[in-house]
């Protein structure tokens, strides 16, 4: 059996991460609401990568804005002078001075694309412009790709979410599992209880058919204030497949007697993966994360 762990501290105002042992990741996000609020220190905002257990140490800093996105415009300019890889800029990207060379570049935004004085594509380049109108975020994760056709997965992690408020129909996804070709297998969502002022728990898993099983609402765990311990437990088989959830209890609640044997999970992500958030604000505290095969 092998394990790997990370140590993850969501907080409101940018607070740092603690010194960690070599077997730990930490990674640092603040949820905000649209008030427009600043953090008192400038973080990086995108993703960190854990390729094999215990594949880094330190502390890593990610940012994300529920309901805005950072940066709203993307200016790319020299230096550097050439330029190839992928460019977000969540309302507009401007390029301007540079030369795109092979093999490439792709360009995404919110609402334009601005190609500005010098800019230029190089013989052999290609050049991609992509416009999202409900491009919003970024969502910011760990993502564990060690996993490898994995029929079986179990992980455990401590969560607190006393201090994050959602609307009614907000989502916040916090622990997705993925086939290596990006299909989810499996998602643990946040959404808020449509009569109670109270988060919930929401399960989702894929079935062969390519269809998706999810709780009712009767089925959904509370997930109450302070500090818990959360327990996922996801298994592949022909009619004995399931999604569990144990909140401070182990994994007995949630999916099962399910037919997707023809599923394996080559990554997991944690955090805000993705989800829908219209008003929502507030933080999140993860914490000591471990998950077994």
């Amino acid at each position: 059996m092998s394990e790997t762990s990370w140590m993850t501290r969501l907080f409101v105002g940018g607070a740092g991460c603690d010194s960690l042992r070599e077997t730990r990741c930490c990674v640092l996000i603040a949820f905000l609401g649209l008030a427009g609020l600043l953090l008192p220190m400038s973080l990086v905002a995108g993703t960190v990568e854990v390729n094999a257990v215990a594949a880094h140490s330190g502390s890593y800093g990610l940012e994300v804005t529920l309901g805005a996105c950072t940066p709203a415009t993307l200016t790319i300019e020299p230096p550097p002078a050439s330029i190839s890889g992928e460019f977000t800029g969540c309302t507009t990207l401007s390029a301007q001075g540079v030369q795109v060379i092979s093999p490439g570049a792709t360009f995404k935004a919110g609402s334009r694309v601005i190609l500005a004085n010098g800019f230029s594509v190089a013989n052999g380049a290609s050049l991609n412009t992509l416009i999202f109108e409900s491009l919003t975020g970024p969502w910011a994760f760990v993502q564990d790709n060690s996993p490898a056709s994995l029929t079986s997965y179990r992980a455990a992690f401590d969560l607190d979410a006393h201090n994050l408020s959602l609307a009614p129909d907000d989502l916040v996804d916090h622990l997705t599992g993925h086939a290596v070709d990006g299909t989810l297998l499996f998602r643990v969502s946040i959404q808020r209880s449509p009569t109670l002022p109270e988060n919930l728990l929401v399960l989702a898993i894929r079935l062969n058919d390519g269809s998706y099983v999810e709780t009712t609402w009767g089925e959904h765990q509370l997930l109450p204030g302070g500090s818990v311990e959360l327990s996922v437990d996801w298994h592949a088989d022909a009619g004995t497949g399931h999604l569990l959830i144990g909140v401070d209890v182990p994994a007995i609640f949630g999916l099962s007697g399910l037919d997707n044997d023809g599923m394996q999970l080559d990554y997991v992500r944690w955090g805000a993966v993705s989800g829908s958030v219209t008003t929502g604000s507030g933080s999140l505290l993860l914490d000591n994360f471990r998950s077994y095969r």
